[in-house]
């Protein structure tokens, strides 16, 4: 299996060679079924991925997600069409389509889907007019807890211990 790892965003633009066939035919970047990447990618044409992702994908038009592809990592998109599996949230802006080898852990959020017989959905479906699409997990929240200051600590020392982890104290 080809490993690319990626520590920076990829971004891919179409060259005009011809500008009247590129007017006529949109570009799509492709991933390659033995192809891995590490990182995010941010493509503001249609994006085809047959390898595996480990990292968001965002793409401005059309997704497509072939039936080898692995997405570990949350979908953003204008539209999409999901075949493979995807581990992570989907968040598309027009359609979503489920094919039948598709499988989704994680939150849906569109305003419209169709989904094939023996698609997969592991999560929760969000559908309609007025779903809101944008990710507002990226947002710090403050962690509270309902339990009192000393069933906490009880709490941690527990999971502490269980974990073999904690301080050592010894007697002089």
């Amino acid at each position: 299996m080809n490993e690319v790892c990626l520590g920076m965003i990829l971004n891919r633009k179409s060259t005009n060679v011809n500008t009247e066939v590129s007017n006529q035919s949109p570009a799509i970047s492709f991933i390659n079924k033995p192809t891995k990447i590490t990182g995010d990618i941010n493509c503001n044409e249609d994006l085809r991925i047959a390898g595996t992702i480990e990292g968001e994908v965002h793409s401005k038009m059309k997704f497509i997600l072939n039936d080898s592809g692995i997405i570990n990592g949350k979908v953003h998109s204008q539209e999409a069409e999901i075949a493979g599996t995807v581990n992570g949230d989907v968040r598309v802006k027009d359609k979503l389509t489920l094919k039948s080898t598709a499988v989704i852990e994680g939150k849906i959020y569109t305003k419209k889907i169709s989904i094939e017989d023996g698609a997969q959905i592991k999560g929760s479906l969000h559908v309609g007019p007025n779903v809101s699409i944008e990710d507002t997990s990226s947002t710090p929240t403050s962690k509270t807890t309902s339990s009192s200051s000393s069933d906490s600590s009880d709490k941690e020392k527990s999971k502490d211990e269980k974990s073999g982890s904690g301080k050592i104290f010894s007697k002089n």
